[in-house]
């Protein structure tokens, strides 16, 4: 097969797939293939019931080569076809593939094409999808002609009372209309009629759709276009008519597809399939009565058709119905469509996911006894696996005479049996698996090793790529059998190829927990220790003295290193202080890697072990890495054992400044209380900074418990040595055992400030919670529950859609010969371009030499070089750019960073790509129970200090002077701050910040230049002089809002009064108005503001009333920034910028460069009109702004292309507009 086709059929069609019904045809009689009954078997004979179901005649014996009456037995008959039942005598399996039909007694709309949005029959019609809904369920009628009667058109839905005011006006005959699918049938074999030209009405629909399309400007109506038009373009080409999608005969699946099962107790168990068709066949056999031959009233016969539509759709899908059809314990029947839908439908889990043969599964146990690349089978699992390989040996070597005997020894588990599984076993890889199968590295080769039990061993290291423990896991083993598949399980999927990890290139398998516990134990230093300051002859001596108890493992002694090898007495050696235990850590090391770095000579953290590993991978390979690895597995478990580390409460310090730090941070807290009291602050505010100070409160305590926890035990408490060596746990969960717990998260609510709990956990786990901090903490625990539970869905559904856009990008030739690329900048620019090709040469600015020529990679070497001089911009080949005419080329994909080096053609980059994005998104869903829900948040910084000496430059700056502060008013102000040597650095300056440095002051190092509300946008008066209020009136557009006993003044703009709040500055002498203020939608009036406006509301005369100072802020609108680090806020975003979604309260952009010429209010429409004129005075452009949007913009400021104009998310589609394809690629 090269493809297959699905669509719609007619009919004849359907009735032509039943086989009894082309058989019966062959003989000139017709219907045998329609299922009349709704009867299953006859529970006495348990035979199936004839024209049922399950009918013999219809889906053929149930007995192979049997008729139902028993008439005919044996293959001899096959093919005959008994005169008195009427069965065809054949094989029985014909049942899972012979299907029957049901004639419908009214047509009935599929439900796929009515019901889905978007509802193909309703887009065709121009119907909406209720309308049509209501028509089907003949609950209003459909124009079919409208004749002479005025204001109907056709095509239009009209009810009930409707039809019948218009039955009752202009008569019956005056004109034609029609409820239910037969209908809309009508209407839609329309389009199948021949118009002009010799096209159908569907084609001519097509060819005036394509050229609306051409002409229509608006986007919505484009939109609308283009849905229609993609929706006809697939009835033309298919060949479709548009009338099929209204049923006249349901097809019946085959019987075993469908199958009912005998339970104990004489009982039966049915598929739900065969309980909707049983409601389909009655109710068309009674629909069928009532039109031939029972004179039946209309509205029954409307109840009866409704219900056969009903019934109908539950059969095709039943779970899209409001009620769907339920069974016994309210659970809802399983239709056509549920079968096939979802994880557990036919396509995820039979299609794609069937079970093997050559298979195991079973529980996993640690193995450290085990190298690298083995695994432990069970024994019992092995004589399974290999059970015909077993057979065939016993055979050849004559223990057995046939595949009885054999089998027979195989039950025995005789001494023969054993000895064989060992031989046939050995060089025979198997593959393992660990659901869920998230990256390339969960399902990895290793060669067997039997042992004994009934758990597979599985060797430590290879835990991280599987993200396994052994608290329960399971793992499936396969076994390859062709050669080819061995072959491949060597050289690509062996555990010893999965060292490095393809997501981002560091190792999967490198020390962690008792290793890196054990590894750190061992060369930490002990002050004072038996023996310290020896002098040895020779690195041996000094391991005797160890051995024979003269000198301790953390001793520091000094002893010879060769500058050759630095474990051998080769000369030139020097001596070096260090300790017996990093010694014997150098000593496992491969003697190429001591030869190249020299002797490692400090304390070991996880980090370190990962780079030792990483660096003995590029230079000696993968199975000298491997060998290195078990060594050091070894050596750590070993020592972790010695060290007899252990976690006792007694460990637990709690910092002795603790209560003192809390103390003064509740002094401070009484001071933001009483600024929200008196109203300086607004509730957001106050929330922000109450955290804020909570925040600082935290990390204050952590430095605490650091310097308590290292100075103990000289540095030997296990926790500490636990946390820091990176071995297991973090200094945030520390803190939560010995310190505070700290903020903890809140489950959102709409409408919460934030989502952090203000009030933190003060006690720590070990002094034990209040009432009311464990019920705080309870809230967080729970929050992680949930999440994990909801977000893990999501995240693999990310990951699936992922690897369906990018599956067929594919590694196809060597080069594409481009001359495009990206520029990588930026700080730390090493990791951004190690393992990418150069796309020009890269030279040293000290000497012009060239580092790396264009075409070559960029290896670690060069890359540490090029950071090192302060390049800080680099051309590299990008896949962005690639002009390869399929997939991508490897030059422009760089390094494999599973093998590290240069990709291979074929290799499937596109999956590597989707699973290293979703692996870690599930990852981090599965994740966040582990914090027990304390937040961490990233705390907002509010000011600029200069990076270095030099001189301040103001750009499009413009200053407020009030008594004591300089006030910025301009919005899109810049600082520049200029080094003696020429180094620039540009800020941004905010809206209403303070500014502290002059134009072109000179500034130190360190220097605080400009500082800003952090959680807030202000509004300020720049003028001084009365308030007037417009449009703002208490209860209406100004709500008042209490919370925790204080008072918010919130404006909101209510657009259907054309209410636009706003306030004037008057001059009290004349009162000339000398600024407009337009408030923002959701702002809070600062207390004085809200005082003002009392005042303005009783004193009429405004020479009376108090007066403003320029640089006063009137409003607020608070931004929200406490953003918690919770992954499940991260996945929707990543969601949102690979779908590239048009945000919800999207910024307006600048399309081209230039001044702001003006700002007008239209309060006709309820919006500003923003206009812009190019620098070269030759473009113009006017944008229109809702009111009630915070203008990041003033009259006369000067914008680049693609500049937001107001406040809220950039959308990557304007920016592809107006930036071009390049920019968008580098924002997303």
């Amino acid at each position: 097969i090269k493809s297959i086709v699905i669509k719609l059929a007619d009919p004849e069609t359907i009735m032509s797939w039943s086989y009894a019904e082309m058989k019966g045809r062959e003989r000139g009689e017709y219907g045998l293939g329609e299922v009349i009954k709704g009867e299953t078997i006859n529970y006495r004979t348990l035979k199936p019931e004839p024209g049922g179901l399950f009918c013999e005649r219809i889906f053929g014996p149930v007995k192979d080569y049997e008729c139902s009456c028993g008439k005919y037995k044996g293959k001899k008959y096959a093919g005959v076809i008994c005169d008195r039942c009427g069965v065809e005598v054949t094989d029985s399996r014909v049942r899972r593939e012979r299907m029957g039909y049901v004639k419908l007694a009214v047509p009935v709309a599929h439900i796929w094409f009515y019901k889905i949005p978007p509802s193909i029959m309703g887009v065709l019609l121009d119907i909406s999808r209720q309308n049509l809904e209501d028509v089907l369920y003949y609950g209003s009628y459909v124009v079919l002609d409208p004749g002479k009667v005025p204001g109907i058109k056709k095509g239009e839905v009209i009810s009930i009372n409707k039809y019948q005011e218009l039955v009752k006006e202009f008569g019956e005959k005056a004109f034609r209309a029609g409820m239910g699918a037969p209908a809309i049938k009508e209407l839609l074999k329309e389009f199948s009629e021949p118009v002009e030209g010799g096209k159908t009405k569907l084609e001519k629909l097509y060819d005036e759709l394509s050229y609306k399309l051409k002409i229509e400007r608006s986007v919505i109506v484009r939109k609308k276009i283009l849905q229609k038009l993609r929706i006809v373009k697939a009835f033309v080409e298919s060949g479709v008519e548009p009338h099929w999608m209204i049923l006249e005969v349901l097809p019946i699946i085959p019987p075993d597809l469908r199958p009912i099962v005998a339970l104990e107790g004489g009982r039966f168990g049915s598929s739900d399939i065969n309980d909707l068709y049983k409601r389909v066949i009655y109710r068309n056999n009674r629909l069928k009565q009532f039109l031939s031959d029972i004179p039946t009233p209309e509205p029954i016969l409307i109840n009866d058709k409704r219900m056969l539509q009903e019934a109908v759709d539950a059969v095709l899908d039943n779970s899209r119905r409001k009620k769907p059809v339920l069974g016994r314990g309210n659970r809802k029947l399983k239709s056509l469509s549920d079968d096939i839908r979802g994880k557990k439908g036919l396509l995820r889990r039979n299609l794609l996911g069937k079970r093997v043969d050559y298979s195991a599964r079973s529980v996993i146990v640690v193995g450290p006894e085990l190298k690298m690349h083995q695994v432990g089978v069970p024994k019992e699992i092995a004589v399974e696996l290999w059970r015909p390989f077993i057979e065939k040996k016993l055979e050849e070597l004559g223990l057995a005479e046939n595949i009885r005997g054999t089998r027979k020894l195989l039950r025995r588990r005789t001494k023969e049996v054993w000895e064989i599984l060992e031989e046939v076993s050995r060089n025979h890889p198997v593959w393992l698996n660990r659901a869920p199968t998230l990256h390339r590295p969960s399902i990895q080769a290793f060669e067997p090793v039997i042992v004994e039990g009934k758990a597979i061993r599985l060797h430590p290291l290879v835990c991280a790529a599987y993200n396994a423990d052994f608290d329960g896991d399971q793992m499936a083993i396969f076994l390859p059998l062709s050669p080819e598949a061995q072959l491949e399980s060597y050289m690509l999927l062996l555990s010893v190829h999965n060292i490095l990890s393809p997501a981002h290139g560091k190792p999967l398998a490198s020390a962690s927990q008792d290793m890196v516990i054990g590894i750190n134990y061992l060369t930490k230093v002990k002050l004072n220790a038996k023996g310290e300051g020896k002098i040895f002859y020779s690195i041996n001596e000094a391991i005797k003295a160890y051995e024979n108890n003269i000198i301790e493992l953390h001793a520091l002694i000094k002893v010879p290193i060769s500058k050759e090898e630095p474990l051998s007495n080769i000369p030139p050696v020097e001596f070096i202080e260090t300790t017996v235990g990093r010694i014997l850590f150098n000593s496992i090391l491969p003697p190429e890697y001591r030869k190249k770095y020299g002797f490692i000579n400090k304390e070991l953290k996880k980090g370190d072990i990962s780079d030792i590993v990483y660096k003995c991978h590029r230079l000696l390979g993968e199975w000298a890495t491997a060998e290195f690895l078990d060594n050091m597995k070894d050596l750590g478990f070993k020592y972790a054992t010695k060290s007899g580390t252990t976690f006792g409460i007694d460990d637990i310090i709690i910092p002795e400044k603790k209560y003192e730090i809390i103390e003064s941070t509740f002094k401070e807290l009484d001071k933001i209380n009483r600024r929200l009291e008196r109203g300086e602050i607004s509730r957001a505010e106050h929330y922000q900074q109450v955290v804020d100070l909570w925040q600082i409160t935290t990390e204050k305590v952590k430095h605490e418990l650091e310097d308590a926890l290292e100075k103990d035990k000289n540095g030997f408490n296990p926790i500490y040595m636990m946390v820091y060596s990176g071995a297991r746990g973090n200094i945030t969960q520390t803190m939560q055992l010995s310190a505070m717990r700290g903020l903890m998260a809140r489950p959102s609510r709409k409408g919460e400030i934030g989502d952090l709990i203000e009030i933190p956990v003060i006690s720590s786990l070990k002094e034990g919670l209040k009432m009311m901090e464990y019920f705080i903490s309870t809230h967080g625990a729970r929050k992680g529950q949930s999440d994990t539970a909801l977000k893990t869905a999501d995240a693999g559904y990310l990951t699936r859609r992922l690897v369906d856009v990018a599956q067929d990008v594919i590694i196809t030739i060597e080069d594409c010969g481009t001359v495009r690329g990206r520029k990588i900048k930026g700080p730390k620019i090493a990791s951004k371009i190690l393992g990418r090709i150069a796309l020009d040469d890269i030279y040293n600015p000290n000497n012009n030499e060239i580092i790396v020529k264009a075409g070559e990679e960029i290896d670690e070497e060069k890359a540490e070089l090029i950071e090192k001089l302060g390049i800080d911009e680099v051309s590299v080949r990008s896949v962005l750019y690639c002009e390869a005419e399929y997939g991508v080329c490897a030059k422009c994909y760089g390094r494999n960073l599973a093998t590290g080096k240069i990709v291979d053609i074929g290799e499937a980059v596109g999956i590597i790509a989707a699973q290293s994005i979703g692996e870690p998104g599930t990852q981090l869903t599965l994740r966040t129970f582990h914090t027990g829900g304390v937040a961490e948040k990233i705390a907002e910084k509010n000011y600029h200090e200069s990076p270095f000496d030099g001189k301040v430059e103001y750009i499009g700056i413009n200053i407020l002077q009030t008594d004591d502060k300089k006030i910025v008013i301009s919005k899109k102000g810049k600082i520049r701050v200029i080094s003696k040597d020429n180094r620039e650095k540009l800020f941004d300056v905010p809206y209403g910040s303070e500014i502290f440095v002059d134009d072109n002051a000179f500034v130190k190092q360190g220097e605080k230049l400009v500082e800003w509300e952090p959680y807030s946008l202000p509004i300020i008066v720049t003028k001084e002089g009365v308030l007037e209020f417009y449009d703002v009136e208490e209860g209406f557009t100004l709500k008042e809002e209490k919370q925790e006993g204080k008072i918010e003044y919130i404006i909101e703009i209510i657009r259907q009064k054309r209410a636009y709040p706003r306030i004037a500055v008057k001059d009290k002498r004349n009162g000339q108005i000398l600024e407009e203020i337009y408030l923002v939608d959701q702002a809070r009036l600062t207390q004085r503001a809200y005082e003002l406006y009392k005042q303005s509301k009783q004193i009429k005369n405004f020479r009376e009333r108090d007066v403003v100072k320029p640089g006063e802020i009137i409003a607020r609108l608070p931004k929200i920034t406490a953003k918690t680090r919770d992954i499940t806020g991260g996945l929707p975003k990543v969601e949102e910028l690979f779908e590239a979604r048009v945000p919800r309260n999207k910024a307006i952009l600048s399309e081209f460069a230039g001044t702001i010429e003006t700002i007008e209010m239209d309060s006709r429409r309820g919006s500003f009109r923003i206009r812009i004129l190019s620098y070269d005075r030759e473009k113009s452009k006017e944008y229109e702004v809702p009111y009630g949007k915070y203008l990041l913009v003033n009259e006369g400021d000067h914008v680049e292309d693609g500049d937001p104009l107001t406040e809220g998310e950039l959308d990557p589609h304007d920016l592809l507009k107006i930036k071009g394809k390049d920019y968008v690629q580098e924002y997303l």
